[in-house]
């Protein structure tokens, strides 16, 4: 997306809301750009210089190219400053200002009318409400921040500007800098996915970091994710986990937040790593700036205490990745204990990366462990862990010097590189992939005439599933006792007799469900007793055959509708067991059936499907097909609002849909 350039390596910039009023946004940004080297112009209708540099009063005075414009004003005089700006054919505007959508419905109406605005003269917006953009490779500072950022290989991309300074701060403590810094605030125009798809092609950036209170548009934000990633990890934060935070981010950029369910499934799919907390996700940054991604998942550690060792194999291996046994050097241990140590490591084991250890003892030198732990870097990636406060310090400091990450207790090390790890492992699986956004989708089935009725019955659901090639076990409709047995001897006996209802959604609550029936006599007896007891509601029966349950698992197939995300569909546990275990996950459709089997793995009921005492084993990858299928006709049914098939009933020697409900839009 070439239209970032501008933003990022500007050859001119004009700052409407140049002032020197001490305390101000507008003076700080002044003293900010003074440092950029290309064409500079400040507007202030009220003054002619600003901190003793020429200031102009319109942007009609400007008589050179200017490709870039920031923008500090009142909310109410940036539709007019836009205007101004489109005239000039400056196509590329940062709004910093306030008072627009997080602002209520008046800010939604101004934010409307810049956009139509911006439309209209071809004009590209990030903001408003934002803290700026930093490009330190073009010396450009335009935000409000009090520090500039070192440059680097890591692209920053944040809604909030407060997490923006807190990485600074932290950045530049650590010695590591950043290809791009980009404040997005509302995204009103300019989102993640523009930012990711531009620093994904940009050959300063290595890696992607992300704070988001919102994703913006979610297909083109999994699409171009998915891309990027095969180039450079994409690491995000996202709060939203609860209901309360939820309402907080809503509030703060005011935009509709979905569910963390949503959240979890969009991340998946777009092979984003999600740090859970605050500390992991600077943790990672701390990783991912300074040291290379391990090439395996064999890890080595080398530790003067045992117990920590012991603690931070755990973690190592319950994260997924493999851990060499520890290497304990012993409390008297000195650094040439631990070169003694790593010279074992290297020559008897394949090692991918190493944690280094440290304790305070008496006879402990921080400052030369660390001066050793400087000499593997460059070999393999290394983390150290100087477990302790005051006695670390200056080993600490001469780890922070050689640019090695440090972390104050091993586990969290050792979290850290496991996540690389996995999201390495990860990428790589996926490249093998063929994925099926770009795929064209199933023919769109044709829905049944509902007469503006939104939930079908059980047989126009089971119908149009089996239309769109999904095993659905024959159900025939019955209207009357003579087409109901009739029906019965079709299918063949034990059969299943179920009520037929338009406005009946739980059949079993009014007795509407009768199993297992023998013989014609039962069949008969089953629709009497429905059309006797159930008056209201009552459409006939359909009748099925009954599935041998014995040795069957029963599975359940979903979707719902997320606000944001749109369609999210279900695998799981199904039959009785789905409100007691709720063993159910998620994900954006359409999958592959490489990925319905990674789906498969995420849930407990997986460990029956490869056979359990006397369940199973069925056939996954027929499983994956037909769940890939499922998620396929999903994609293609956009009139779809939910749906519940449950029970799938599988074994050995067949996969097929008992039961299916589905709720269609409302016009």
């Amino acid at each position: 997306m070439q239209s970032l350039a501008p933003f990022l390596h500007p050859n001119g910039i004009v700052f409407v809301g140049a002032t020197d009023k001490e305390g101000s946004v507008g003076r700080a940004i002044v003293e900010n750009l003074l440092n950029f080297e290309g064409r500079l112009f400040f507007i202030n209708p009220k003054r002619n210089e600003v901190l003793g540099h020429p200031c102009l009063q319109s942007i009609d005075q400007i008589d050179q190219p200017v490709d870039l414009a920031v923008i500090a004003i009142k909310a109410e005089y940036v539709p007019q400053t836009l205007i101004d700006l489109g005239k000039k054919k400056i196509q590329s505007v940062i709004i910093i200002s306030a008072g627009f959508k997080e602002a209520g419905q008046e800010g939604i109406e101004l934010e409307n009318r810049i956009l139509k605005i911006a439309k209209d003269y071809h004009i590209r917006i990030i903001g408003p409400n934002c803290l700026g953009v930093m490009s330190p490779y073009s010396n450009m500072n335009a935000t409000f921040a009090k520090t500039m950022a070192l440059a680097g290989g890591v692209g920053f991309i944040s809604q909030s500007g407060a997490m923006c300074t807190s990485m600074l701060d932290y950045a530049n403590d650590i010695g590591v800098g950043f290809s791009a810094f980009i404040s997005v605030g509302s995204m009103s125009d300019i989102e993640f996915k523009d930012c990711i798809e531009y620093l994904a092609n940009d050959p300063k950036t290595h890696t992607i970091f992300l704070y988001m209170e919102t994703i913006g548009d979610t297909n083109g934000f999994i699409r171009i994710c998915q891309k990027a990633s095969f180039k450079k990890p994409i690491i995000a934060i996202k709060p939203g986990r609860s209901e309360a935070a939820r309402k907080a981010a809503a509030s703060h950029t005011g935009s509709l937040v979905g569910s963390d369910t949503a959240v979890e499934a969009i991340f998946d799919k777009g092979h984003v790593l999600r740090a859970d907390t605050m500390e992991e996700f600077f943790d990672l940054f701390t990783f991912y700036a300074l040291e290379e991604i391990p090439l395996g998942d064999r890890i080595g550690i080398i530790t003067n205490a045992g117990g920590m060792g012991v603690l931070t194999t755990d973690a190592i291996e319950v994260n997924g990745a493999k851990a060499l046994a520890p290497i304990d050097v012993l409390g008297d241990a000195t650094e040439l204990d631990y070169i003694k140590a790593w010279d074992e490591l290297k020559d008897t084991h394949s090692i991918d990366a190493l944690i280094v250890i440290a304790s305070p003892q008496s006879m402990t030198d921080f400052v030369k462990i660390a001066e050793f732990t400087t000499q593997i870097k460059g070999k393999i990636p290394v983390c150290a862990s100087f477990v302790g406060k005051k006695q670390t310090l200056e080993g600490e400091q001469v780890l922070k010097k050689q640019l090695i990450p440090h972390y104050p207790t091993p586990d969290r090390a050792a979290k850290v590189l496991t996540r690389v790890i996995g999201l390495k492992k990860k990428i790589e699986k996926a490249m093998q992939i063929p994925s099926l956004l770009d795929q064209p989708l199933p023919k769109k089935i044709r829905l049944p005439e509902t007469h503006g009725r939104t939930l079908l019955t059980e047989y126009e659901s089971k119908s149009l599933l089996e239309k769109s090639g999904l095993p659905v076990v024959k159900t025939l409709l019955a209207s009357t006792e003579e087409e109901a047995i009739l029906a019965a001897q079709q299918i063949g006996f034990p059969c299943v007799v179920k009520l037929n209802s338009t406005t009946i959604t739980h059949k079993s609550d009014v007795g509407g469900v009768k199993l297992n029936l023998q013989s014609v006599e039962e069949v008969a007896n089953a629709f009497r007793d429905m059309e006797l007891n159930i008056r209201k509601g009552f459409e006939g029966v359909t009748v099925q055959k009954m599935s041998n349950l014995k040795g069957s698992i029963e599975l359940l197939f979903g979707m719902i509708l997320d606000p944001t995300s749109g369609p999210l569909i279900s695998f799981g546990s199904g039959g009785i067991a789905v409100e007691l275990y709720k063993d159910v996950v998620f994900a954006i459709p359409p999958l592959s059936m490489e990925e319905a089997l990674d789906l498969f793995e995420k849930t407990k009921i997986d460990h029956a499907l490869t056979g359990y005492r006397n369940l199973g084993p069925i056939d996954k990858k027929a499983l994956a097909k037909f769940f890939s299928a499922f998620s396929s006709f999903i994609a293609s049914m956009p009139e779809i609002e939910e749906l519940d098939i449950n029970p799938i009933i599988a074994n050995k020697n067949e996969i097929v849909i008992l039961d299916a409900r589905i709720v269609l839009k409302s016009h």
